[in-house]
């Protein structure tokens, strides 16, 4: 009999033992070992080393689990016909089952997935006798994992962009990160997927002035509009020559006495250009590296796209930001329950997270191109046009230019 539950303990201990070690080694987060280890923890170091070489660790436990199981399972068996008779080997065999299953599997490993923080430190010891007492076993498991994988490449990445954007979320819902902190988080990490099209101010939108403006126009201009930086274009917007600095503009009027001569184009810089199907990822380093707040995008067949500026490219990141001459515009303005207005000019995709409509926003960037196409026809001014999409009702209610400036909205 003492034979018997030395064989079950056996069985079940040591295997409890060895799945709560693999849980809480498979479990435990090296960023969380790292931070231990910078701060002097000698284990959280060793366990790093281990986490950097899975292959001994794993190998000196499945090891030990496997010698338990087998040893102990034959040992309870034939303990148990020896006690009990054969006629009762089916049941022991049935139970001795049931109890590996939940005992030394269900139970430690959940133990050790929820419980790896409280636990790490200790198992990595646990586990780093394992791999000296099972040495030979692990070596020879060791030589035949890396004759098996020597074809497999060693650079795939542990952890890609997706996995840290979902970690940072997870951190949000626990209140590691505040909401604005993980906004910043995810315009930082999904920045490299966004195109620069999807950022720029439209060419109908861009404020910019003909080469041959005069000092009155241009003066008028800067100071209306606020800007630091103005494209000047010859002919057409699709021909941007350069850039006007507001600097430049205010140090000649400082220290000219005779504006007569004046001519933008002595002012203006150099405009970078870039195609509209870069990254923002690769815009902001062009950025960095040439030290530059705005630039111009093309289309495909060279003309003008819009414009990026240095505070697109931050608000991706860090969200709005308003200076101290901005007008505060809201895209989408509420009246009561089932009346709201809306800017032509607002993205697709903001009408339908707000909504919650099914619009077809692959098709079209903006809420004036979906009514226009739905429509038909380019709107004028006065027109009242309206229609009926998924549940709601988009009704003209004003036009500037060949734009749908204001859209009423109101739920069918």
């Amino acid at each position: 009999m003492i034979l018997l539950f030395f064989y079950l303990f056996l069985a079940l201990g040591v295997s409890f033992l060895c799945s709560i070690l693999e849980a809480v080694f498979l479990s435990t987060n090296p960023s969380y070992l790292s931070v231990k280890a910078e701060n002097g923890n000698k284990r959280a170091k060793v366990f790093l080393h281990m986490k950097d070489n899975v292959d001994r660790p794993l190998s000196a436990i499945l090891t030990l689990n496997t010698i338990a199981h087998t040893v102990g399972a034959s040992g309870v068996g034939a303990q148990a016909t020896k006690v009990f008779g054969e006629a009762y080997f089916g049941v022991v065999s049935a139970i001795l089952t049931i109890l590996i299953l939940v005992v030394s599997e269900i139970i430690p490993k959940t133990l050790g997935a929820r419980y790896w923080k409280s636990m790490a430190l200790v198992s990595g010891q646990i586990i780093q006798f394992l791999i000296y007492i099972t040495y030979p076993l692990v070596i020879i498991s060791e030589f035949i994992t890396k004759i098996i994988s020597k074809n497999s490449t060693d650079d795939q990445t542990t952890t890609s962009r997706e996995e840290l954007a979902m970690l940072a979320d997870v951190g949000t819902k626990e209140g590691v990160f505040e909401e604005d902190e993980n906004k910043i988080i995810q315009g930082t990490i999904k920045r490299w997927a966004v195109k620069v099209s999807e950022v720029m101010t439209h060419r109908t939108e861009i404020i910019a002035l003909p080469s041959d403006a005069s000092l009155e126009e241009v003066v008028s201009v800067v100071d209306e509009e606020k800007f630091s930086r103005v494209p000047v274009y010859e002919d057409s917007i699709d021909n941007i020559v350069g850039i006007l600095h507001a600097k430049d503009l205010i140090h000649y009027l400082n220290s000219s006495n005779n504006t007569d001569d004046f001519n933008v184009i002595d002012f203006c810089r150099k405009p970078y250009i870039s195609p509209m199907f870069k990254t923002l990822d690769e815009l902001f380093k062009d950025f960095q590296q040439n030290k530059i707040h705005i630039a111009i995008i093309i289309d495909e067949f060279g003309g003008t796209a819009g414009i990026v500026t240095l505070e697109d490219l931050l608000e991706e990141i860090v969200g709005e930001i308003f200076d101290e001459d901005d007008e505060v515009i809201t895209d989408i303005t509420k009246i009561d329950e089932n009346t709201f207005y809306v800017n032509g000019s607002v993205d697709l995709d903001e009408v339908v997270d707000y909504f919650d409509v099914a619009l077809p926003i692959e098709e079209y960037e903006t809420l004036s191109g979906f009514i226009i196409a739905q429509i038909g026809r380019i709107p004028a001014v006065g027109d009242t046009d309206s229609i009926e999409y998924e549940g709601f009702i988009f009704k003209i209610d004003e036009v500037d230019g060949r734009m749908i400036s204001k859209v009423k909205v109101c739920k069918a």
